[in-house]
């Protein structure tokens, strides 16, 4: 009798180191995802499943794996298994939908992402991947219901604050945009991309001196982005700095911003053409020349700019 007590609590334990094995497996694949090491992490999630066989959380994190390196196939395969093991894994259906999405199966995406929620009301990762489906498709309506789902859950989410900050931006809606990417921007400071899209806001909300400022932050951070040169140029356009201007314009179309080498060349012909007129209007002090004097040498400035 003692000796089959023995027998069942060593069995015990034998199962228990084997389960603690597979988690510390499936750990090492979570890891190796974050550092983008991803067939490392489809190694580690393989033992995993060899130590245990219905592990469903580590089929749907090899299927995600899978994924990253676009093999597609095999990455539903795997979340088929997870969902067949677990059919309550919402993160299995998310990551299928993500998946059926990119190889254009749209209808069995939205429903699968559609799953993801239902069985988990609060998952914002599945509003926000509803989001990017109804975004590339252009429907901005039922993307911004998504958006805004996703924000709710998830308040402090940088990305979702810069995903609906676009939204806004492309329905023309500025001044919501601006708050959306001042809100990121008080979480992750240093997000070039946030910086010019601020900037792009201020540009457009005419406040030319801080669409320069954030632009040339973000140039601070990403030292060759041709769009923030870009806005850097078109605010000292519109402030009289044509200098400045043509020099950005020069900057963006060395980093292949080709609508910025067509203005380039324009300033910079003008610039030979009107060096007086340039250096008069960037002075302090304008001299004797009247406001009506200053308007006029702008306006012909323009003109030879557009090559009138």
């Amino acid at each position: 009798m003692v000796a089959r007590q023995h027998a069942i609590v060593l069995s015990f334990l034998v199962m228990l180191t084997g389960c603690t094995s597979a988690q510390s497996l499936y750990d090492q694949g979570i890891e190796k995802i974050r550092l983008q090491k991803y067939q490392e992490a489809i190694t580690s999630f393989s033992k995993a499943i060899d130590k245990k066989g219905d592990y469903a959380e580590a089929y749907a994190a090899r299927g995600t794996a899978y994924a990253d390196v676009k093999m597609f196939d095999k990455a539903i395969e795997d979340f088929d298994s997870a969902i067949r093991i677990n059919p309550a894994l919402a993160r299995a259906y998310d990551s299928r939908g993500k998946a059926l999405f990119t190889l254009g199966q749209a209808e069995k995406a939205l429903s699968d992402l559609d799953k993801a929620i239902d069985l988990k009301p609060d998952y914002s990762g599945a509003f926000f991947d509803k989001f990017v489906m109804y975004f590339s498709q252009g429907k901005l309506e039922q993307a911004l219901v998504n958006i805004d789902n996703a924000i709710k859950y998830d308040a402090a989410n940088d990305e979702y604050l810069f995903a609906r900050a676009t939204i806004m931006y492309k329905k023309r809606k500025i001044k919501e945009a601006l708050e959306d990417l001042d809100k990121a921007l008080q979480i992750n400071p240093n997000n070039a991309q946030y910086l010019i899209g601020s900037s792009r806001c201020y540009l457009k909300l005419k406040k030319y001196d801080l669409a320069i400022t954030n632009a040339s932050a973000a140039l601070g951070i990403a030292p060759n982005g041709a769009e923030a040169f870009n806005i850097l140029a078109h605010a000292n356009v519109a402030l009289g700095r044509f200098k400045e201007a043509t020099e950005a314009y020069n900057r963006a179309c060395q980093q292949g911003d080709t609508s910025s080498c067509a203005e380039y060349m324009r300033y910079s012909v003008a610039q030979k053409l009107n060096n007086d007129v340039i250096d008069q209007l960037n002075k302090p002090d304008v001299g004797n020349a009247s406001d009506d004097d200053i308007v006029a040498a702008k306006k012909r400035m323009h003109e030879l700019a557009a090559g009138h």
